[in-house]
């Protein structure tokens, strides 16, 4: 899935991209999986963020991304936790979620 996502944002031109998700294996491995299918495509991390599942605010995770100012951010949790709906995320990143699920 992380393959597909980062293809179909080089597809979309985008050229940084920033990270937030769990600081749990979870969070873990959708940071590991991305960061190697970033690599293949050419992009640039340029902040990776976590929090604890608990979390109450990600206020400053989400100020420290905005601050790097990438293109594009990927949120690696579930959809109940989503937590970036008024930032730029992933041009239609449901979209591309989807078509990797189909294969």
């Amino acid at each position: 899935m992380s393959l597909a996502l980062a293809e179909h944002m080089a597809n979309a031109g985008i050229k940084t991209v920033a990270f937030i998700g769990f600081s749990d294996t979870y969070g873990e491995g959708w940071s590991n999986e991305f960061s190697k299918a970033t690599e293949l495509k050419k992009f640039r991390f340029v902040n990776s963020e976590r929090f604890a599942r608990n979390d109450t605010s990600v206020t400053g995770q989400m100020l420290e991304i905005i601050f790097a100012k990438p293109d594009a951010v990927l949120p690696a949790s579930p959809v109940r936790y989503q937590l970036v709906g008024r930032l730029p995320t992933v041009p239609c990143w449901r979209s591309a979620q989807r078509q990797a699920m189909r294969g």
